[in-house]
Formats: C-alpha cells, sequence, structure tokens
C-alpha cells in the first residue's frame, strides 16, 4: 500500500486494541456494535467492513454471537498488521467491482419480477395468451374475402 493507509486501517487497530484491552484469556466478551459505534465513535458504515476485515485478516474469530442483552464472545488472534490488511481487503466487499455490481443488479431485477410475478403462473398465462392469439387469428382468417 502506497502513501498513507485509507481511515478504515485506524478504526480497525481501534476497535482490535479497545477489544485487546478487556480481554481475557485472549477471548472479548462484549457488546461489539455499541463498542465501535459508541465508545470508539466509529462511524456506522464502517463497522461492518471493520469486523469483516478483521476477521478476514485473521485478527479475530467470532464464538458466540450476541443479540439483545447477550453479548457476543470474539477469540483474539493476532494483532493487526498492515501485510494482513492489503490481503484482506483485496478480497474484502467494499469497493464492487464492475462485474460484481452487475450481478447486484440483474439479482435485483429478478427479485423484482418475483415480487411483480407473485402468484402468476407464467407458463399457463402464456399458454392461454397463445390460445387467444389463435382464436384471434383463426377469427380473422374466416372473415377475410377469398380471391
Amino acid at each position: 500500500m502506497e502513501g498513507t493507509p485509507p481511515a478504515i486501517w485506524t478504526h480497525i487497530n481501534k476497535a482490535y486494541d479497545a477489544m485487546e484491552s478487556t480481554a481475557q484469556d485472549g477471548v472479548y466478551e462484549g457488546f461489539v456494535t455499541k463498542l465501535l459505534t459508541e465508545d470508539l465513535k466509529i462511524p456506522v458504515p464502517y463497522y461492518g467492513k471493520v469486523l469483516r476485515l478483521l476477521t478476514n485478516m485473521g485478527c479475530i474469530e467470532q464464538l458466540q454471537r450476541g443479540g439483545g442483552t447477550s453479548p457476543s464472545r470474539w477469540r483474539l488472534q493476532t494483532k493487526p498488521t498492515l501485510e494482513l490488511f492489503e490481503r484482506a481487503a483485496e478480497f474484502t466487499p467494499g469497493a464492487k467491482s464492475a462485474t460484481l455490481q452487475a450481478k447486484d443488479e440483474v439479482l435485483n431485477r429478478v427479485s423484482a419480477l418475483e415480487r411483480r410475478l407473485d402468484g402468476v403462473d407464467v407458463k399457463q398465462a402464456l399458454f392461454d395468451l397463445q390460445k387467444q392469439l389463435n382464436e384471434l387469428q383463426d377469427h380473422t382468417h374466416e372473415g377475410a374475402a377469398v380471391p
């Protein structure tokens, strides 16, 4: 990585250091969302990416998912390094490639079609339409004058 590391790098280190400071036997137990967004003031849009990168870098591993009043548990495995960050950043969604953006667009369009066609039997609808076209064609030919 040339130049100054991106802001996310600072957030990654702040998050890991905060988790490490309260960890017992290498395991952090707590409310990660609150820790990152409220205590460390990491902007909400960075929250998921910070955890994903720390996981993809091999720095942390989720042992137990929290929720509501239950804390999550995370094993701290290794401190973040720029080398780990650079490798993980290549494979972590963030800035999507054109191919991934196109795939997302297609999936969104298919989902929209599925919602619009909810309950419609497309095969039957096409069969009925063809039947109507055939009847119309037959009716048109019956009324046409023969030369």
